[in-house]
């Protein structure tokens, strides 16, 4: 075979290839990014901190109760809560801290620090 036509198949044969390549981790990549999205969180530790006052936020599935939270470290973030727990103003909590895979963190209320 020539030289210059067996390059050209070689060629071909690369091209060939690289598409079928791009085209499976194109598939495969939304699977693998769904499935590091929901893996679940993994617990850090607990937070203490106080409490700021109360949120909450809608979604497909109802109303979320969100308590804020001034951390001992001065950063201001957001608690999920119980339906019907009581919200104290200024009262000093308990907060889990979880994160993901991706270092996203979600905070969860535990419970007050005095009772």
């Amino acid at each position: 075979m020539e030289p210059e036509k067996r390059k050209e198949l070689d060629r071909e044969l690369r091209k060939a290839r690289t598409k079928i390549a791009l085209k499976v981790a194109g598939a495969a990549m939304p699977f693998v990014l769904l499935i590091l999205w929901y893996v679940p969180y993994f617990t850090v530790g607990n937070e203490i901190g106080t409490a700021v006052s109360l949120t909450s936020q809608q979604s497909d599935e109802g109303t979320y109760m969100l308590m804020v939270v001034v951390l001992e470290n001065g950063e201001k973030v957001t608690a999920t809560m119980g339906r019907r727990m009581s919200y104290h103003p200024g009262a000093t909590v308990v907060l889990r801290k979880k994160r993901n895979v991706f270092g996203f963190a979600h905070y969860s209320f535990l419970r007050y620090e005095n009772g």
